[in-house]
């Protein structure tokens, strides 16, 4: 016996959120055209999910008190960290408790889905059974992603049409500007090109690091996702995963070594190395006001949103350094709720430009320096901390070798995040819900597989 067993129906729902995730966007945008409210609930589906499972979820851990949930406890302390810390932020800065409380769970709110699939997937087949749906999702995004790539580089450089003519469109295809390197920036079915790319990288990460034998053309598929987002950071996360993985198979390096080299070396001819003197220029315009009052996505170039990341960044200490200790107050300066409720804060330091999609200032550690000073800010990390090292616990004392594979996977994208984090956010619901999913389903399929601590033997 595995202890006390739950009921399907939040395994099927929390499965079926997982599978909708990746078409939110398209869903939502297309719904929206004719039912603005249902459209509204649909966008907060993860949330309302979150909301109401997590008292469901702590009754689970209740009722298996004496199972081994000691796990849970140690990984539960960080989140109650930071909820503290980043309430004292909100009342020492005199803010609306509404604004604080909403901003403090921005910040945490996809993470709890640990704890909620951790207490409902108990058995590994399960497991195995929704990574197996993710899995089909990503090679079907990677094949729809390779035909949009090849139909846009045949429309420019052989039908010399921009992709941008609507007669151009393929499968859902941007219709606005979006090449770099030459490369045309693919969404595939989501909403955005960095989030194809990191939903592929999660996937291939977790089925590289779970398996032995790799199938080349599942590998390819997925990698094609990775390729067509044209993302500096989520290439310098598969760079680091390649780096471990080709120590274990040295096919990859193969397959990886001719494009890479070539890819390299026609990139080094491109404009876009070659910028930093109008970079420059761009920051002085954009910090006088003359430039870039408000970015649009589909008016800013590239170039536009590496000069708003920049000015940003820079913004962001510059309110960090005015109030270094506690920021000033979760959801108050650069994240999506300081948008929300139109924060003042942007006024005072003459910072009214946020960018219309975005919405925050897309670097996650600037943002959390701003609104929750050093202190809220090392909280964050410690709770990254403390998620890496159960992670690496269970890693070592799981009897099955696939869930150790898991974990690896788990571990090795937590780095991934954090790198992406530096030019992004990390509140992407599709990836951070599926990845916390993922890794409450692991936590609580390997608490079965372990003998009870506190049980006596014979």
């Amino acid at each position: 016996m595995t202890g006390v067993q739950t009921c399907a129906l939040p395994i099927w729902w929390l499965t079926w959120v997982l599978l909708f995730l990746p078409f939110q966007y398209r869903i939502v945008e297309s719904i929206k055209l004719w039912n603005p409210v249902l459209a509204n609930y649909l966008n907060k589906l993860e949330e309302i999910t979150i909301v109401v499972f997590l008292p469901l979820a702590i009754i689970q851990f209740i009722i298996n008190r004496d199972k081994n949930n000691f796990k849970y406890l140690i990984l539960s302390i960080p989140f109650i960290v930071f909820f503290a810390s980043g309430l004292m932020s909100g009342l020492l800065a005199g803010n609306s408790f509404l604004v604080t409380l909403h901003g403090t769970f921005d910040y945490i709110k996809y993470f709890l889905a640990i704890f909620i699939y951790a207490a409902f997937f108990k058995e590994f087949a399960d497991l195995k059974k929704v990574f197996r749906f993710l899995l089909i999702m990503a090679v079907f995004f990677g094949i729809i992603a390779f035909v949009q790539e090849i139909w846009a580089l045949v429309s420019r450089y052989i039908l010399e049409k921009e992709i941008a003519d609507h007669s151009m469109e393929l499968l859902g295809g941007s219709s606005s500007e979006s090449w770099r390197l030459g490369i045309f920036r693919v969404r595939s079915l989501m909403g955005h090109y960095n989030i194809l790319g990191l939903y592929s990288l999660l996937v291939l990460i977790i089925y590289m690091s779970m398996k032995k034998k790799v199938n080349p053309v599942v590998f390819l598929s997925i990698f094609t996702g990775v390729f067509v987002s044209v993302s500096r950071m989520i290439y310098t996360g598969f760079m680091l995963v390649a780096g471990f993985q080709i120590v274990k198979r040295r096919w990859i390096a193969l397959i990886l070594a001719v494009p890479i080299a070539i890819m390299l070396y026609y990139m080094s001819f491109l404009p876009d190395f070659n910028i930093s003197n109008e970079i420059k220029a761009k920051v002085a315009d954009f910090t006088t006001g003359t430039s870039l009052s408000v970015l649009d996505e589909d008016q800013s170039s590239d170039l536009d949103q590496i000069v708003y990341r920049i000015v940003a960044r820079d913004k962001g200490l510059e309110v960090w350094k005015d109030h270094p200790l506690w920021g000033v107050g979760p959801g108050m300066f650069g994240s999506a709720v300081a948008y929300k409720y139109r924060s003042p804060v942007y006024e005072e330091y003459n910072f009214t430009t946020v960018l219309r999609w975005i919405k925050s200032l897309d670097q996650f550690w600037p943002q959390a320096l701003a609104e929750t000073g050093l202190i809220g800010t090392s909280a964050f990390a410690g709770l990254l901390l403390v998620l890496f090292i159960v992670f690496a616990v269970s890693a070592r004392e799981t009897t099955s070798d696939e869930i150790r594979g898991f974990f690896i996977g788990l571990m090795t994208f937590m780095v991934v995040l954090n790198i992406y984090s530096m030019g992004g956010t990390f509140n992407h619901p599709v990836i951070l819900v599926t990845y916390s999913a993922l890794a409450g389903m692991a936590l609580g399929c390997n608490e079965s597989l372990i003998p009870d601590r506190g049980a006596k033997t014979e």
